[in-house]
């Protein structure tokens, strides 16, 4: 009979530990210094894999949106998609700027149009160019501050990694204002459970003007469901009709809202059949899921268990979907999501590794983030059912024992 030598004696060999957000941290170096990389050796040419490829529209989401206003009637001459309290924030901010400063103001999109990369482009004038500065500087504080109360581990090598994501890069080189709703949206998030009533209600307040400003918050109201808070229901309701109607008091464009309601059900709907078909697809499979999480609140036996970063990771999925256009800015409010599954899932193992990869897909400055609208909400499906899996090897371990 063969006998065991000292050194090989029966014991197992650990495995190297794979921690979540350092992993992340080290892919985000490497997506970086890869896209800077292609950047140069392509002497730019390449740049419009990762932004918007017309070389003479960065920032225009923010400038456009801020002249179109100047009539008081933006849905009628301009056909703009933003939400009245939107348009009322952009008024405000015009008010600011010295008339006699702006040599020719458009009263048409395809006039605003004209004057980009003129010498009446206003992002030539001082003033324009300061209320920009200042909306972002004042977003990102706010972003900041409130992504430090999630007392999640290595926060500032999270935060810092999140200034480099996919759609907070678009973000910044369209000039897009999503980082104001999103932060607003982070609020609701983190104090919608709060026991101070004063910060919940604030909260509550918080989801309806996200929604003034770009509708798909409101998605997140399904939390507010899934805690059978009835009453406070009632009050986002509430609150999103009048960050609705006052705007459009206040700027004296009551008909505008019609105009609005038919400018929204165009939108999104230059799709091919075929995109049309697995976009319906993926809808139905992401209601699937939040329905039965949902139901699952109301059960003792639920069909299926949710972590909290799966649940919210479905219905930012289901916004991303119905948005429609390929819009990656929307994709920034998966990083709620992410951040969650970081404090989860401190390290990566076969259970977790799918939903690990949704996250990169969406957030990695890869330039192939579009992919993600039509296959991978399979993956999230994905991830959810290997931690059922993982739930249920636990509940025979239990059993085992």
């Amino acid at each position: 009979m063969y006998k065991l030598r000292p050194w090989e004696g029966n014991f197992k060999v650990k495995a190297k530990k794979i921690n979540t957000t350092s992993l992340y941290a080290f892919l985000t170096l490497i997506s970086v210094v890869t896209a800077i990389l292609v950047i140069l050796i392509s002497k730019g040419k390449l740049i419009k894999i990762f932004f918007f490829p017309d070389y003479n529209d960065c920032l225009m989401d923010f400038f456009n949106s801020l002249i179109e206003v100047h009539t008081k009637h933006p849905y009628k001459d301009f056909s703009v998609l933003y939400p009245p309290l939107a348009n009322l924030f952009f008024y405000v901010l015009f008010s600011f700027v010295p008339l006699n400063d702006l040599s020719v103001l458009p009263y048409s999109h395809e006039e605003a149009i004209r004057l980009v990369g003129t010498p009446n482009d206003i992002r030539l004038h001082q003033t324009c160019m300061l209320l920009f500065l200042f909306t972002f500087l004042v977003s990102v504080l706010f972003f900041v501050f409130l992504m430090q109360k999630f007392s999640m581990p290595k926060s500032n090598l999270v935060i810092f990694c999140l200034f480099f994501t996919f759609p907070m890069l678009q973000a910044m080189e369209r000039g897009n204002i999503v980082l104001l709703p999103f932060g607003i949206t982070l609020f609701f998030y983190l104090y919608h459970e709060s026991s101070n009533r004063i910060l919940r209600e604030l909260s509550i307040l918080a989801l309806a003007i996200a929604f003034g400003f770009k509708l798909y918050p409101a998605f997140l109201g399904v939390l507010l469901i899934k805690e059978k808070r009835v009453k406070d229901i009632i009050k986002a309701f509430i609150y999103a009709i009048l960050v609705t109607i006052i705007p459009l008091i206040i700027m004296d464009d009551l008909p505008g809202l019609f105009t609005w309601f038919d400018i929204l059900l165009t939108y999104g709907t230059d799709m091919t059949a075929l995109e049309l078909v697995v976009r319906n697809i993926a809808m139905l499979i992401c209601v699937l899921f939040i329905v039965l999480d949902v139901l699952a609140a109301f059960t003792k036996r639920p069909l299926v268990r949710l972590t909290k970063s799966q649940s919210l990771m479905l219905i930012i999925w289901l916004m991303v979907l119905i948005n429609g256009n390929l819009d990656g800015l929307v994709l920034m409010f998966t990083i709620i999501p992410f951040v969650l599954f970081l404090k989860e899932e401190p390290v990566l193992n076969k259970y977790n590794i799918i939903e690990f990869i949704v996250y990169m897909v969406c957030l990695l400055p890869l330039g192939i983030n579009k992919l993600n609208y039509y296959f991978l909400p399979l993956f999230l499906v994905g991830g959810i059912i290997r931690t059922k899996m993982r739930q249920d090897e636990e509940g025979l371990a239990g059993i085992k024992l």
